[in-house]
């Protein structure tokens, strides 16, 4: 199984200059995408999993929804070829939080739900 990188990549935030990623967030990133490379080196499907939750965790807390859906959803399928069914279940956990807080951020950018 081969990593798909998508556009929105940690790499791209990383090196993007972007003053949101200064800080904590910044930090947090970029542990996580070594984590990532690392187990992509090693070829170990469960960190794989561990690491693409992580970015996805990451991503959520930066509001990029849909970069942390596409890591939660990469990740659910290491977890899945790694029989891990603890990650799967927190997987799940992690995509449906994510969902509803998009879910959240579309109806609050939506003039149509205001009342």
């Amino acid at each position: 199984m081969q990593l798909q990188r998508q556009p929105g990549s940690p790499e791209d935030w990383i090196d993007s200059g972007q003053t949101m990623l200064d800080g904590p967030e910044r930090e947090a990133l970029r542990q996580a995408a070594a984590a990532l490379d690392e187990a992509e080196r090693l070829s170990r499907p469960h960190e794989m999993g561990a690491a693409l939750a992580e970015l996805g965790r990451c991503y959520r807390g930066l509001r990029a929804h849909s970069a942390a859906e596409d890591s939660f959803g990469q990740a659910l399928r290491w977890a899945r070829a790694s029989a891990s069914v603890d990650l799967q279940v927190e997987l799940l956990c992690e995509l449906a939080e994510t969902a509803c807080a998009l879910a959240e951020e579309l109806a609050e950018d939506d003039p149509r739900s205001a009342h």
